[in-house]
């Protein structure tokens, strides 16, 4: 797992988006993304943040992990934009499910979202198989710029 931290090289955990794995895209269409956060507004403002992105086009929402499960069998996201902290399920227990799972949606790329800096957070997103997090705030820029250098490599 590789993290994907704020664009500041200063900043902890940050490092080159371009060192997050995940497997070529074979196609060029729109690169289909699954939005989960509890909060509306956080989950609005991503959605409003990639709107003018050609490449991207957000599928779904969820608001909790059981969704987000449910929803990765059911939109077939290339990508996940996940919450670490969420009520019931957490991100890290989303994506651990989503990893368990005995289908290919088990390896669709996860991306932690995250304000937390508490110590262990990142080793907790690679211990759960997510590819890579972005510190909370980002902008629009940053987040297109995970997302397609996500599926560059």
């Amino acid at each position: 797992m590789n993290d994907v931290g704020s664009s500041s090289a200063s900043a902890p955990g940050s490092a080159d988006p371009a060192q997050v794995c995940s497997a070529p895209r074979a196609d060029d269409r729109r690169v289909r993304l699954l939005v989960v956060d509890d909060h509306p507004v956080v989950r609005s403002g991503i959605v409003g943040m990639l709107s003018g992105e050609p490449d991207l086009q957000v599928v779904g929402q969820a608001a909790d992990g059981a969704e987000a499960i449910s929803m990765t069998t059911e939109l077939a996201p290339d990508v996940v934009l996940m919450d670490l902290r969420m009520p019931g399920m957490s991100g890290i227990e989303t994506a651990q499910a989503i990893r368990n799972r005995a289908d290919e949606r088990a390896n669709t790329p996860i991306v932690a979202l995250t304000a937390s800096t508490e110590p262990g957070v990142k080793e907790a997103v690679a211990a759960c198989g997510m590819d890579g997090y972005i510190f909370k705030p980002f902008d629009a820029e940053r987040l297109r710029e995970v997302v397609k250098r996500l599926l560059e490599e």
